[in-house]
């Protein structure tokens, strides 16, 4: 949980496994889309599911695996190696543990694809990127992304969010056209600001979303946040959704948000 350490919607997480971050001295707010509350190390955000009872699938969140490239990525920018996506996760929507149902090179087949992406806080823009077309989707040797892939592009249209407190929300792989804001403007906790798409860098339709320490994208430390309220479950476990409180999801979790969670 340490800012200065260097390195970008599935199972039941034990508990001693639960990814529990230590709060400092300053509280602020986070989210997704359904209602949570989400915890930064020293904000506090409430969060929002993109669709009610919908299942997200915490791709590459955080874990020790050597093939994940949120815990990998190490940039060196400035001659200064830095890891913004060490607490990254890829949110997708799944139904019966598939992200899609179709043609899989078709982005509209994707249950993520151009679902409501909401401000996790009252906060300020502080950058907006749009333009950047969506890919076809594809993973390997047939992934080809529509734009070569640069450290301007790889991020696809962004949103950018000054939480406060030096720690600022990033939003990746947005639809093109769908950005409702702009740099500058203030926003609500809860207010939509684009829709989930499958630019730059992404494989399919999934949104990207890091908290870090830096208002430039890929150059601050990646920070630990944590969800006051969600279910989830182990992809392996055939056993009921269980209420998990302040925690952070951790790698492959299938997270439920909504109402009536202590119930």
């Amino acid at each position: 949980m340490c800012p200065g350490f260097t390195q970008w919607f599935l199972p039941d997480v034990p508990s001693s496994r639960t990814g529990q971050a230590a709060s400092s001295s300053k509280h602020g707010r986070l989210s997704t889309g359904r209602r949570a509350h989400l915890h930064t190390s020293h904000r506090v955000t409430r969060a929002r599911s993109a669709r009610r009872r919908s299942r997200l699938a915490a791709a590459d969140g955080p874990s020790n695996d050597q093939d994940n490239h949120h815990r990998r990525g190490v940039v060196i920018l400035d001659g200064r190696p830095v890891d913004s996506r060490r607490y990254g996760i890829d949110w997708k929507q799944i139904r019966d543990g598939a992200s899609f149902s179709g043609d899989a090179r078709d982005v509209h087949s994707y249950y993520s694809y151009g679902k409501p992406v909401l401000a996790v806080a009252d906060s300020r823009v502080v950058a907006a990127r749009d333009g950047l077309p969506d890919n076809i989707p594809g993973h390997g040797e047939s992934f080809h992304p529509a734009v070569p892939m640069t450290l301007e592009t790889v991020a696809g249209n962004t949103i950018t969010l000054d939480l406060g407190g030096s720690q600022f929300a990033y939003y990746l792989h947005l639809q093109p056209g769908s950005l409702r804001v702009k740099a500058g403007d203030r926003v609500r906790r809860g207010q939509v600001i684009a829709h989930i798409g499958a630019s730059g860098d992404a494989r399919e339709p999934h949104l990207h979303f890091e908290v870090t320490t830096s208002s430039k994208i890929l150059a601050g430390e990646g920070v630990p946040y944590l969800t006051d309220r969600y279910r989830s479950k182990s992809a392996s476990d055939d056993g009921h959704i269980e209420l998990r409180t302040r925690e952070l999801p951790l790698d492959n979790s299938v997270v439920v948000f909504g109402e009536g969670l202590g119930k």
